[in-house]
């Protein structure tokens, strides 16, 4: 797995996985990496390397700060672009405050270029990792089943660009097995290209464990593999 920054001594392993993704019977070139580790103070780094061939032909690294309280405090991120790209290399920080965000963006090697972006109330911060969309899909049973979620574009013509879009609530159901794993909370909802259709598994943790929707030409599938968690503190 590539990251921005090494592993320091002082960090405690929380857990890790990676997410694998198929349309039908075909494995896609789609993968994210990810690990979280907790810092004296409680808080949170969480890498990630998401590698995408197959829609955005891109890899992008995060490094997101996570309070002890599960606020997102800040995240850096490093794209990649692939040989259809125009931009081939960028890198972008976002410095969370109550209401706002400090971006600041450097592409194709000029100068770095700053903006501030106020959010709407009740805002949600999605730093484009699948880890993270859980937390996103959980938070919505607290807020009236719709929320605002700010992310970031990934497309040539809207890198590290804020982005605001709702996020609604459709259905939620319990206890729904999956093959191998303990029972899990499902949950359908309306966000960006996840329609209605799509269903989220997320454990306990508000982690997804597995997402499946169906598309013109196949079921489109991702699934959590190599998944590692240390035990519950009450269990240490």
């Amino acid at each position: 797995m590539r990251q921005l920054h090494s592993i320091s001594i002082q960090e405690r392993f929380v857990a890790s996985g990676v997410y694998t993704c198929s349309r039908g019977q075909t494995q896609l070139p789609i993968r994210e990496a990810w690990t979280i580790h907790e810092l004296p103070d409680n808080s949170q780094i969480i890498r990630v390397d998401r590698e995408d061939k197959d829609i955005f032909d891109a890899t992008l690294l995060l490094e997101i700060l996570r309070s002890a309280t599960g606020q997102i405090e800040r995240f850096d991120a490093q794209f990649y672009g692939g040989a259809s790209r125009s931009i081939r290399q960028a890198k972008a920080t976002f410095a969370v405050f109550d209401n706002r965000i400090q971006i600041g963006r450097t592409l194709k090697g000029q100068p770095q270029q700053h903006e501030e972006y106020v959010l709407r109330p009740y805002t949600i911060i999605y730093p484009n990792a699948l880890v993270l969309l859980g937390s996103v899909i959980d938070s919505l049973k607290d807020t009236g089943n719709s929320v605002q979620v700010f992310s970031f574009g990934l497309k040539d013509k809207n890198l590290f660009m804020p982005q605001s879009d709702a996020c609604e609530l459709i259905s939620v159901g319990d206890n729904s097995d999956i093959a191998g794993q303990v029972s899990a909370d499902t949950y359908q909802v309306l966000y960006k290209n996840y329609d209605g259709n799509t269903r989220f598994w997320l454990d306990k943790y508000r982690t997804i464990t597995k997402m499946e929707t169906t598309e013109p030409d196949g079921r489109f599938i991702m699934t959590l593999t190599q998944y590692s968690r240390r035990p519950d503190k009450n269990h240490d």
